[in-house]
């Protein structure tokens, strides 16, 4: 049971760790997240999402940013923000 449990782990942290080199990729700074490292990214979807456990780092797609205002983006990235503490 343990070594399934490690299995299942390293897969997911090697899942996570390659949909955040595909989403860093593409990605443009964005300076709306003063603790922790934010990226605009183009997704055909509209997604904000929070990856890395040690160094996490904030993806935000470029459609949520516009869509936006000041007030709202800063409400998503703090939601975000919260779920690294």
């Amino acid at each position: 049971v343990a070594g399934r449990a490690a299995f299942r782990a390293a897969r997911m942290l090697w899942q996570t760790r390659t949909v955040r080199r595909l989403l860093a990729a593409g990605a443009g700074p964005c300076p709306a997240s003063p603790h922790i490292p934010a990226s605009l990214i183009d997704a055909p979807f509209p997604v904000v999402a929070l990856t890395g456990l040690l160094r996490p780092r904030l993806f935000v797609a470029r459609s949520v940013a516009a869509a936006c205002t000041a007030d709202e983006l800063a409400a998503v990235i703090a939601h975000e923000t919260a779920h690294a503490r």
